[in-house]
């Protein structure tokens, strides 16, 4: 896939998709919560498996986020990766 120049970007129209990004905005939130989440749980519960539990939560919301922000701009010849 050939790259486009900064000039063909600038007057290219952006096609992305604001649905996908909203929707990766919300799930690198709650994301990031979870990561959070478990880190205060570590410091709260003796045993580990909440602790696991909100850090796998976190790592897999951030993961799906990564993934709907990709799809949400794939095609634009505006913002290219």
């Amino acid at each position: 896939m050939p790259r486009t120049t900064a000039r063909s970007a600038r007057s290219a129209r952006c096609t992305c998709n604001p649905g996908f990004m909203i929707l990766a905005v919300i799930l690198f939130t709650l994301g990031i919560y979870s990561i959070a989440a478990g880190f205060i749980a570590q410091f709260n519960y003796a045993a580990a498996g909440p602790v696991l539990v909100w850090y796998l939560i976190g790592v897999v919301l951030i993961a799906i986020a990564k993934m709907a922000k990709w799809k949400s701009f794939t095609s634009c010849p505006a913002h290219t990766m």
